[in-house]
């Protein structure tokens, strides 16, 4: 199982906050949706807080909760509306995405926070935590389901960001993009 204390606060999932901070019982365990909702809060976090290569978003410019995000990950504001954001709301996406990621990075942010709202909505309606079985057999499914919404938002945003600098857009990506980054092994329509 994941371990919880190796995730940075700021990353911490609903699950864990949950427990942790709005001290609810802890009736799920940890497990690795938990760790694909980390990871969506990291690349959450990368889109908010870059504008660009090596530039940080400045400080004055961030939304209150996301400020209250970065300084306070561990408060019950933060993780109630992390949870609120996940399951009820429009996602942290919709949070001052840079321009610099552009629509790609948006509707694949997007598409995980579907995911994880649908898988965390089916554990709640199970009732209890997955048995080892369960769990392996969704696992590598929904792993999948993760790295093709990922595959297919780099070869949006290789058209997306070759586009852009072709219309004279500030562009910091070269025409190579899609070399650096695709699989040519990958099927192209893998979702």
């Amino acid at each position: 199982m994941p371990d919880s204390q190796a995730t940075s606060p700021m990353f911490k999932s609903c699950i864990e906050l949950s427990t942790l901070v709005l001290e609810r019982p802890d009736i799920f365990p940890i497990d690795y949706l938990d760790d694909l909702e980390a990871l969506y809060y990291s690349i959450c976090w990368l889109c908010v807080a870059y504008i660009a290569p090596g530039s940080w978003r400045p400080k004055e410019t961030l939304s209150k909760p996301i400020w209250d995000w970065v300084h306070y990950p561990l408060s019950k504001e933060v993780a109630q509306w992390k949870e609120h954001q996940l399951l009820y709301g429009p996602g942290i996406e919709n949070e001052q995405i840079a321009f610099y990621f552009g629509t790609p990075f948006e509707v694949m942010l997007r598409r995980m926070r579907e995911v994880l709202r649908n898988k965390y909505w089916r554990k709640v309606a199970l009732g209890r935590g997955r048995t080892a079985r369960e769990m392996i057999m969704e696992a590598t499914r929904d792993f999948d389901e993760f790295n093709g919404i990922v595959q297919r938002a780099i070869r949006e945003a290789g058209t997306f960001y070759w586009e852009r600098n072709r219309a004279g857009g500030d562009m910091w990506f070269g025409d190579g993009l899609d070399e650096v980054f695709f699989d040519p092994t990958s099927p192209e329509d893998d979702l």
